[in-house]
């Protein structure tokens, strides 16, 4: 069990010193558990990712061999951190989305002082440019899926870009206790952008 434990932590650590080497970088992937990021600056789920959760597949990064979404290592850590919490442990969260979003981040290493609005409007809008999104970003939108509410989330990739359909993770809220969970979201009103900073 020490040789495993230690093994892991190395594997850890490895994948971190990977993504911290962006010169002259071109690719480097994380372990087996964690996202790719393509090159210095973007963002695709890697294979075990879409094992884990099929729904992935649909990143709209794997259509047409598309390059990734720019995002940057603090955005990757939301975007393991959420994974891990989600698909592999199953952490239990009781509240609303916007405490999970809020769990996720910490849990990442980002609390509030780590942390960079970068929109902000109201649930009437105006809304945000969807090309100011990057993976890792906690977005606050109107819920079309349900009776047009406010809802919070962390955004993974884009599903389809055109009709602004992304999967996200997030939770159910209304003080349930439950673990997070991906789906494909109407990201066409954003009016809020938090974006983790290192």
């Amino acid at each position: 069990m020490k040789a495993f434990t230690l093994l892991f932590c190395f594997c850890l650590f490895s994948s971190y010193l990977l993504r911290a080497q962006t010169a002259d970088s071109t690719s480097s992937i994380a372990d087996s558990s964690l996202s790719v990021i393509i090159g210095p600056n973007y963002f695709c789920p890697d294979s075990a990712m879409c094992y884990s959760l099929n729904l992935l597949k649909d990143c709209s990064c794997f259509k047409n061999n598309a390059q990734g979404l720019l995002t940057t290592l603090a955005g990757q850590k939301v975007i393991d951190t959420g994974f891990k919490m989600a698909i592999v442990t199953k952490q239990i969260v009781q509240g609303s989305c916007w405490q999970y979003a809020d769990t996720v981040y910490k849990n990442a290493g980002f609390p509030q002082n780590k942390r960079a609005t970068i929109f902000k409007s109201s649930k009437g809008g105006p809304y945000a440019d969807p090309k100011k999104l990057q993976p890792g970003d906690w977005v606050f939108h109107v819920n079309y899926s349900f009776h047009g509410v406010e809802h919070s989330a962390i955004f993974v990739c884009w599903k389809d870009y055109n009709k602004r359909i992304a999967i996200t993770l997030g939770h159910v809220g209304q003080n349930l206790a439950r673990s997070g969970i991906y789906g494909e979201y109407d990201l066409r009103s954003v009016y809020y952008i938090t974006r983790p900073t290192e």
